[in-house]
C-alpha cells in the first residue's frame, strides 16, 4: 500500500479528527519545501500555517456533512515557479473508538490553467479583434454609401434624360452601373 501512495503521481496526506498528519507521500512533502518526517505527527496549522488549516478545516467539515469538496490552492516555492493544485477531501469511514481520518489528494493542474488562461486570452484577442472589425465595416459602409448613392443618383438621371438620351451601349453601361 506504501508504494501504491508513493507511486502516485499527485499529493496525498491523511490527518485525523485532531488534525494531526498520519501520512503524507514524498510529493505532497517536497511540494510544501519538508521532509515526510518533518510533516508527520505535526499538526496542520504548524505545517500549513494559520490560513489554509481554517480553509482545509472548512472543507473538512463540508466532506463530513456529505457534501463533496473539491478546491484549488497555489503553491509558492522560492526555487521553482507556483504550482496550481486541485484537492479533493474525503473522510474515512468511522472507527469504532468513534474517530474518523481525513484523506486529501491532489494533482497539479499548472500546465492545464495555463493552457486555459492562454486559450482564454486567445478568445479574448479574436473578440476584440472582430468588434474593431464590425466597426471598421461599418464606418467603411457609412462612407461608400455616400458616393455610391451619387453614382446612382447620377445613373438614374443618365437613364432617364430626354433631351440628351443616351446611345444603346451607353444605356448598357449604365445598366451595368444600376445593378452592380
Amino acid at each position: 500500500l506504501r508504494a501504491l501512495l508513493g507511486a502516485f503521481p499527485g499529493f496525498i496526506a491523511a490527518s485525523g479528527q485532531d488534525g494531526v498528519y498520519t501520512f503524507v507521500n514524498d510529493r505532497l512533502a517536497a511540494l510544501l519545501g519538508r521532509l515526510p518526517e518533518q510533516i508527520i505527527g505535526h499538526h496542520i496549522r504548524d505545517v500549513l500555517g494559520e490560513a489554509r488549516y481554517q480553509l482545509n478545516m472548512d472543507e473538512l467539515a463540508r466532506v463530513r456533512a456529505g457534501e463533496p469538496v473539491r478546491a484549488e490552492r497555489r503553491y509558492h516555492r522560492p526555487d521553482a515557479a507556483p504550482v496550481e493544485v486541485e484537492v479533493m477531501h474525503v473522510v474515512g469511514p468511522r472507527q469504532p473508538d468513534g474517530r474518523q481520518m481525513s484523506y486529501s489528494f491532489g494533482q497539479d493542474v499548472s500546465e492545464k490553467k495555463r493552457a486555459l488562461e492562454a486559450l482564454t486570452a486567445a478568445r479574448d484577442e479574436a473578440e476584440r479583434a472582430n468588434k474593431a472589425k464590425s466597426q471598421f465595416l461599418s464606418q467603411m459602409s457609412h462612407e461608400l454609401r455616400t458616393p455610391m448613392n451619387a453614382v446612382l443618383g447620377f445613373a438614374h438621371l443618365l437613364r432617364r434624360d430626354r433631351r440628351a438620351p443616351l446611345a444603346e451601349h451607353q444605356q448598357a453601361w449604365v445598366g451595368h452601373i444600376l445593378q452592380g
